[in-house]
């Protein structure tokens, strides 16, 4: 005689859950981790400029660009994992913590650019603009990705695995 109890780390069946929106929230990540890369190599370029490089706030965002990007890989990882079917819960866990802690590492970062840009001449606060609008862009698909991923697991479930942190 077979059990009508559920099995309790399988959510994808959950009548909340919208398996079908990992695809979508996979695309949206890819926004991000596309931004990622540009910058790296804006930050890589940035500390090679004599009128940039060393000023306060660009050794943090490099910091915390470098941590941001590891959260946004570990929840592209999460994600890739649940599209193929691994749905245990310590899965959904990481991957709604590294939402949360990917979108604090981004808002420290933008704060580290903003410090470099009022430290450096009006001539080169253009080059840094550049790297913001780079976060505008990153910040954007993040927060999509983050909409996408609730709900394909469930508002109820994500609230369940959100860390107490997260209003922060």
């Amino acid at each position: 005689m077979g059990s009508s109890h559920k099995n309790e780390t399988d959510f994808s069946t959950d009548i909340e859950c919208q398996p079908l929106r990992l695809q979508d929230a996979r695309r949206a990540l890819e926004h991000t981790l596309y931004a990622d890369a540009i910058l790296f190599t804006l930050s890589e370029q940035w500390e090679q400029i004599p009128g940039i490089g060393g000023k306060p706030g660009l050794s943090s965002f490099r910091r915390d660009h470098g941590q941001a990007a590891n959260q946004h890989t570990i929840a592209r990882g999460c994600l890739e994992r649940m599209i193929g079917g691994d749905w245990h819960e310590s899965i959904l866990q990481m991957l709604v913590v590294h939402m949360y802690e990917g979108r604090r590492y981004d808002s420290l970062k933008r704060g580290s650019l903003l410090e470099a840009r009022r430290s450096v001449s009006r001539k080169w606060q253009v080059i840094l603009e550049n790297g913001i609008g780079w976060l505008d862009y990153s910040d954007e698909a993040w927060h999509h990705a983050m909409v996408l991923s609730q709900e394909a697991i469930g508002s109820k479930r994500w609230s369940l695995l959100a860390p107490n942190w997260k209003q922060g």
